[in-house]
């Protein structure tokens, strides 16, 4: 049996009926987040299938495989979570940490799953996460970028480390608004919990400091990759000298570890 989908917003695959496909439904509209996760787009797929052979779907349906196809049988492929039991720790157990600021005859429900309503202190609440995302992870990736969003309605600012591949976040912290991203940035950077050690950061011209590049590189052993304006003649000329000629796909020292140093 083969499959595929079909987006019904655009297409309404007539080409798939015409071959002998046969629409069996709708998905349930998510794609896959990170590893065990699912992340709901509400955008729904339609799912066509077509026999590749004669009885496909009894053949599908039997409770074993026929010696023929018992070795197209992979052993393992759902174990698909790398982390051990030590690592699996419950976020609901991350979240116990907070400070609970209600007073005894207010404590109705359990701070835990009221946190998943309403966020008490944004600052401890995402050292809280961060320390477990870290946890998860075991160590952060080896490409991370660092950027801050702003809340819809001015309510405030969340500056995360990313990773590059899905954008999943590994460190964030909470800011009162986009203005204050750098110095939360730099906070987040130098926190106990971020090892940056063999990683690479990747971010805006807002983040171009030397106070950045040394917090990364320094302090915490790792490199950088910042943007440039014109606005910062001098940093752009000592990088443009640094890197003339320089490539990634060349052997010899790396483009990053010459930008890694901040330009005097």
């Amino acid at each position: 049996m083969a499959e595929t989908f079909t987006d019904p917003e655009a297409h309404a695959g007539t080409c798939y009926k015409a071959a002998g496909w046969e629409p069996v439904g709708k998905t349930v509209g998510s794609e896959r987040h990170r590893c065990d996760f699912f992340a709901f787009h509400d955008h729904p797929k339609r799912l066509w299938l077509k026999p590749l052979a004669p009885n496909a779907k009894e053949k599908l349906c039997a409770p074993e495989l026929s010696a023929r196809q018992l070795p197209a049988l992979t052993v393992g492929a759902a174990a698909r979570c790398a982390l051990n039991a030590d690592l699996r720790s419950s976020l609901k157990d991350a979240l116990r940490q907070l400070p609970d600021p209600r007073r005894a005859q207010r404590k109705r429900y359990p701070l835990a799953p009221t946190l998943t309503v309403v966020a008490l202190d944004l600052n401890a609440l995402a050292d809280v996460l961060t320390r477990w995302l870290q946890a998860q992870a075991g160590r952060l990736p080896v490409s991370l970028a660092l950027d801050g969003k702003t809340i819809r309605d001015h309510l405030g600012c969340i500056v995360s480390l990313v990773e590059h591949e899905d954008g999943a976040p590994v460190a964030l912290i909470a800011a009162p608004n986009k203005g204050h991203e750098l110095p939360a940035a730099q906070k987040l950077l130098r926190s106990e919990a971020v090892n940056l050690l063999d990683c690479v950061v990747t971010a805006d011209t807002l983040h171009c400091q030397k106070e950045t590049a040394q917090i990364i590189t320094q302090e915490k052993g790792g490199d950088y990759v910042l943007g440039v304006k014109d606005n910062q003649p001098t940093v752009r000329q000592n990088a443009q000298k640094k890197l003339a000629g320089a490539t990634p796909l060349l052997p010899g020292p790396s483009p990053t570890a010459v930008a890694a140093k901040p330009a005097p």
